[in-house]
């Protein structure tokens, strides 16, 4: 018997059988699931296929930006909010700054000058006042305390002289030089005072002319001397000093606070020499930051302190205009920086040079 050739791409009959018996399978398993899900909802339960739940963290999206595009960044409202906080706070420490140099020293000056002044006149009318470098229990008198009184008529100067001549120690008047001798004895006194902050008492020194007086009053009693000379830096020095006394006044010349020399006035004493007692303390002795237009390194470590308490404020701040609002965050902060303020003019004081 002859067989039929399969014309190509004809199935064959038992592919077709087979095909016809997966579609026939496939409906049914369709029919009979719809049929036991919408059961299973009948009765309360929803056995819908999900997707599995993937537990973890997302998936890292691809930033197409540039690197420089991709960093972090705060909004403009934060950045606006952070550049106003920064802003408004140097100017309230500026400002405060400046009260302290220009307004609030010169008042400490004057308070200082009358607790020194009626101090002093308390130990002359009790014959305490010091004559030396040692008080009567041979101890060095202490860096602060009230040794003289000075007059200078010609330029209406009259002021207390406390002993040192570091930047602390001349926040309250004229400083004398430790290793020179008391005003009045023999030998040359030394006398230091600051130009412009704190009283400026020495500012118009560089205007005595030659035949200037200037008396000071000791425990020893008053003393007077006479100008006669005014040299600056570079200038000659002076003979050295023979059977008499001189009285040498030092402070810095130039722009306030930008000093481009010292302007240095030296006195003859004109009266009797008083007793001079045996120098206790040296040249040698003479700590650096009583040096002329030399600052006090020791207050360093107090101007670190109060920047760091600044900083910590600052960022407290920062919080507090987020979390409590504005209106308070000033009210509360404002007082503080202000105090801040006059504490960092008060140590920038400190470490500067003390004849500013």
């Amino acid at each position: 018997m002859a067989t039929r050739k399969r014309r190509p791409g004809q199935p064959t009959p038992g592919r077709f059988g087979a095909d016809k018996l997966r579609d026939i399978v496939s409906v049914w398993q369709e029919s009979f699931g719809a049929w036991l899900r919408k059961f299973a909802l009948s009765i309360g339960i929803d056995i819908t296929n999900r997707a599995p739940v993937v537990v973890g963290p997302p998936a890292l999206e691809h930033d197409a930006r540039p690197a420089s595009q991709s960093m972090p960044s705060l909004e403009p409202a934060a950045r606006l909010e952070i550049g106003g906080l920064t802003v408004t706070t140097a100017g309230l420490l500026t400002m405060a700054f400046l009260l302290q140099v220009l307004a609030l020293s010169p008042i400490f000056y004057a308070r200082q000058q009358q607790v020194m002044f009626d101090e002093f006149r308390y130990e002359l009318a009790n014959g305490t006042a010091p004559v030396g470098q040692v008080d009567q229990n041979d101890l060095l008198i202490g860096a602060g305390s009230p040794v003289a009184v000075m007059k200078i008529a010609a330029i209406n100067l009259e002021t207390v002289v406390v002993e040192g001549t570091s930047s602390g120690a001349l926040m309250s008047g004229v400083g004398h030089r430790r290793d020179s001798p008391l005003p009045g004895q023999y030998g040359n006194t030394v006398l230091y005072g600051r130009q412009f902050s704190y009283g400026g008492p020495f500012a118009r020194i560089g205007e005595l002319k030659p035949g200037s007086k200037i008396h000071i009053t000791t425990g020893q009693g008053v003393s007077t001397y006479s100008v006669y000379d005014i040299r600056y830096t570079g200038d000659p020095l002076p003979e050295a000093v023979g059977d008499g006394g001189r009285l040498t006044l030092v402070s810095a010349a130039g722009v306030p606070f930008m000093p481009n020399t010292v302007v240095r006035v030296d006195a003859k004493l004109m009266s009797e020499p008083n007793v001079t007692p045996a120098q206790m303390f040296s040249a040698e002795s003479l700590d650096e930051s009583e040096a002329p237009l030399a600052g006090d390194p020791r207050g360093w470590a107090q101007l670190a302190l109060i920047l760091v308490f600044t900083v910590l404020l600052i960022i407290a701040m920062a919080y507090s205009l987020r979390l409590w609002g504005p209106r308070q965050t000033w009210v509360v902060a404002t007082p503080l920086l202000l105090a801040l303020g006059i504490a960092i003019g008060t140590q920038v004081s400190v470490v500067l040079p003390n004849l500013l």
